[in-house]
C-alpha cells in the first residue's frame, strides 16, 4: 500500500506580501489624479492601518521626523482656529476651485501622515521595499507620459481635463505637477539603462526618452525643466564618484541626451506653433511674474506682513490678501502655519536634504535608491521657491523614503558597532569604510 499523499498546503497571504502589493499598487496608480479621491488616496486608506498596526517602527530617525511633522501640523491647526467655517479661497478668473481652510488643513495632515507612514515602511526590508516602490512609481511615470502624448495628439478620451492653453497635463490637473512628478521616474530609468543586457538597456533608453518627452517636455513647465537639469546632474555626479563601473555609461548617456536634445530642438524649430509656445515659456519672467501685484511682487509684500503675524494669514488664506497663491512653499508655510510651523518646514527641508545627500554618497545596501530619490527631492525643494509644492503627494513619498533609509542606515551602523572584530574580508561591502 502506498502512503497517502500529504494534503496540499493552504495558500496564505502574509502581511508582508499584502503590504508590498498595496505599496506597488498605490505608487503605480500615483499619476492618476485628475479626480478626487484618487486611486492613490483610496489605497492609502487601506495601507495606513496595516502599517500602523502591524509595521509600526519608532527609531531615532523616525522620531525626529515625527517631531518635525507634528510641529508643522499642530501649528497649522492652531492657525486654523480663527478661520473655521470660512469660504474657499478664490481661484483663477474668480472661480472657486480651492479648498476651504479646514479641508486644506485636513489634506495637509493626511500628506504629512503619509510621509511618516512611508518612513516606517522603508525602515525595514529597505532595499526590497524601495525597489518595488520605485518600480511602481516609474511605471506610473511612463503611463503619465503616454497619457500626455495621447492628449497632445487629441486622441479620443485623453484630452486634458483642466489644461492650460497649449500645454498638456496628462492625468494631472496641472501641467507643472506632471513635469515635476516624472523627474524621479526619469532618474530611475536612467539608472536602469546603465545595467543589464543590450536589449534591456535599449528598452530602458527608449522608455527614458519617451518619458522625458511626454512627461517633462510637453507640460512646458519652466520649473520642471530646471529641476530635471539639476536632478540629472546630481545623479550623474554622485554615481560617477561612487561607482567606477558606471562611469562609461554616464559618459555615453550624457552624449545620448545631448543628441536627443539637439534632435528635440530641431523638431521644435520645424513646427511653428510648437516653436512659438516653447519660446513664450522660455522666458525667466512672464507677465504674471513681474510687477507689484505679480507673483514676485506679492511675495515681497507679504514678508513684512508675515513678520507681524505669529499665526500667519491662516491656512490657505494668502489668496484672500493677494488674489493669488504665494507660488513659494516657504512663504506659504509661514502664511499657513505661522512662525513655528514655518521654521519647522525650513528645518524639515534642510535636515532631509542633508540626510539624503549623505545617503547618496555613503555605502549602504540602498545607496542606488538614495541616488535617485535624493536628487529628485532636492530639486523639488529648490523648485519650491517658485511654485507651491506643499500638496504634491509624491513629495511626501520621497521625504518618507529618505528618513526610512536613514533609520535603516542607523540600524546597520548599530549592528556593525556591536559585532565582534573580524577580518575586513568578512565585513559586508556596505559596512566597510569608504
Amino acid at each position: 500500500m502506498t502512503a497517502s499523499a500529504a494534503p496540499p498546503r493552504a495558500l496564505t497571504l502574509s502581511t508582508e506580501t499584502l503590504l508590498r502589493g498595496l505599496l506597488f499598487l498605490m505608487l503605480g496608480l500615483g499619476s492618476i489624479s485628475f479626480f478626487e479621491p484618487s486611486p492613490y488616496e483610496v489605497v492609502f486608506l487601506v495601507l495606513m492601518p496595516l502599517v500602523f498596526l502591524g509595521h509600526f517602527v519608532l527609531t531615532r530617525a523616525t522620531l525626529a521626523l515625527a517631531v518635525l511633522l507634528t510641529a508643522f501640523i499642530a501649528s497649522e491647526w492652531l492657525a486654523l482656529m480663527p478661520w473655521l467655517g470660512e469660504r474657499p479661497a478664490p481661484g483663477p478668473e474668480n472661480s472657486v476651485q480651492s479648498a476651504s481652510a479646514l479641508v486644506y488643513t485636513a489634506q495637509t495632515t493626511y500628506l504629512f501622515l503619509s510621509a511618516f507612514m512611508f518612513a516606517m515602511i522603508f525602515t525595514r526590508a529597505s532595499g526590497a521595499r524601495l525597489k518595488l516602490a520605485l518600480d511602481g512609481y516609474t511605471l506610473s511615470c511612463v503611463v503619465a507620459a503616454a497619457w500626455a502624448v495621447a492628449g497632445y495628439l487629441n486622441l479620443p478620451g485623453f484630452h486634458d481635463k483642466a489644461a492650460i492653453v497649449n500645454r498638456t497635463a496628462g492625468p494631472f490637473k496641472d501641467p507643472n505637477v506632471l513635469g515635476s512628478y516624472c523627474i524621479l521616474g526619469v532618474l530611475c530609468l536612467m539608472q536602469a539603462s546603465m545595467r543589464g543586457g543590450v536589449i534591456k538597456r535599449l528598452l530602458m533608453i527608449g522608455l527614458l526618452l519617451f518619458t522625458i518627452f511626454g512627461g517633462v517636455f510637453l507640460p512646458l513647465s519652466r520649473g520642471a525643466f530646471g529641476a530635471l537639469a539639476f536632478a540629472v546632474l546630481y545623479f550623474a555626479v554622485v554615481t560617477y564618484v561612487t561607482e567606477r563601473r558606471a562611469r562609461r555609461a554616464i559618459v555615453v548617456g550624457a552624449v545620448l541626451l545631448a543628441l536627443a536634445g539637439i534632435g528635440g530642438g530641431i523638431a521644435v524649430a520645424s513646427d511653428p506653433a510648437l516653436r512659438d509656445v516653447v519660446t513664450s515659456r522660455a522666458k525667466l519672467e512672464l507677465d504674471y511674474d513681474g510687477g507689484v501685484t505679480g507673483r514676485f511682487g506679492n511675495q515681497k509684500r507679504s514678508i513684512p506682513m508675515l513678520l507681524e503675524r505669529p499665526l500667519g494669514f491662516g491656512p490657505h488664506r494668502f489668496a484672500f490678501t493677494f488674489d493669488l497663491d504665494p507660488h513659494n512653499s516657504y512663504i506659504g508655510a509661514f502664511s499657513s502655519t505661522g512662525w513655528i510651523g514655518g521654521l519647522a518646514f525650513l528645518l524639515l527641508v534642510a535636515w532631509t536634504t542633508l540626510v539624503g545627500v549623505r545617503l547618496s554618497l555613503i555605502r549602504t545596501p540602498f545607496i542606488r535608491h538614495a541616488q535617485v530619490v535624493t536628487p529628485a527631492l532636492v530639486s523639488a525643494f529648490l523648485q519650491a521657491m517658485q511654485i507651491d509644492i506643499d500638496h504634491w503627494r509624491f513629495i511626501y513619498f520621497m521625504i518618507g523614503a529618505v528618513w526610512g533609509m536613514e533609520a535603516a542606515r542607523l540600524a546597520i551602523a548599530h549592528r556593525t558597532s556591536l559585532a565582534p572584530s573580524m577580518p575586513r574580508s568578512a565585513v559586508p561591502p556596505f559596512a566597510r569604510p569608504a
